[in-house]
């Protein structure tokens, strides 16, 4: 009965509290130094791409040691596909920018418009 109780609670209040005290500071480290912020939000993309493209969720349903048996096997796998489609989207050839700007679309000024600007003037 002690047991299921002690598993119900999750870890002592002390833990967290340590936890929190401790790593602030390299929560402020990666808070305020750019490069490691996106590391971390580039991080976070990848692991919520691999867990939707594995279905953590329903390989769980068995159980915490059956599920990440089932799931292991399935992760370099998955990571090296959204790796592919990554390079697949970065090697894409970029829009021609003179087709975009719009300086492109004005027609050159002839030489009667221009005359018959500097009358109007």
């Amino acid at each position: 009965d002690a047991a299921k109780r002690a598993r119900a609670n999750g870890p002592p209040l002390w833990a967290l509290l340590a936890i929190a005290f401790f790593g602030f500071d390299e929560f402020l480290s990666v808070l305020y130094n750019p490069f490691y912020l996106v590391i971390v939000v580039f991080m976070a993309f990848v692991v919520k791409s691999v867990y939707t493209k594995l279905d953590v969720a329903a390989e769980m349903q068995m159980g915490l040691v059956p599920g990440l048996l089932a799931i292991y096997p399935k992760v370099l796998p998955a990571l090296l596909s959204y790796l592919k489609d990554v390079a697949e989207v970065a090697q894409m050839p970029a829009y021609n920018m003179t087709e975009l700007s719009p300086a492109a679309s004005i027609s050159p000024v002839t030489e009667e418009q221009s005359a018959t600007s500097a009358n109007i003037s």
